[in-house]
């Protein structure tokens, strides 16, 4: 049983690869990312080529396709939503959010204490 579990998986990870690759074409098809996000208003050239740089269309095809299957910003954190990323630990936020996880989590089993399978009534 253990051998066709890691058979399976292993023939899984191809499968992945040729999918994401897949949705890769199929999203650098759909139209010029630069030129849908000014909306309306036509994009300056100035504009349109410091976004094309920011946004890695710039480099070659193999790079933006690792780009958007591992991500390039993978080690910045955007924690609180403000839009700049800092370079603290993920940690901190983590120890921050502990009190009201733990509270949380304790309303929730007190909520469903009494309420397991055993204990409640068939209705017919």
């Amino acid at each position: 049983m253990t051998r066709y579990i890691v058979k399976r998986l292993v023939q899984g990870i191809p499968l992945l690869f040729i999918i994401s690759m897949i949705l890769f074409v199929l999203l650098m098809n759909m139209g010029d990312p630069v030129a849908t996000m000014g909306g309306r208003n036509v994009t300056r050239p100035a504009e349109r080529l410091r976004l094309t740089r920011q946004l890695g269309l710039d480099k070659p095809l193999y790079q933006q396709y690792l780009f958007w299957l591992v991500g390039n910003d993978w080690a910045k954190f955007d924690l609180d939503g403000d839009g700049v990323a800092e370079s603290h630990s993920i940690g901190e936020p983590l120890c921050r959010s502990r009190p009201l996880s733990r509270s949380l989590g304790a309303g929730a089993l007190l909520c469903r204490k009494g309420h397991t399978p055993e204990n409640e009534t068939r209705r017919d």
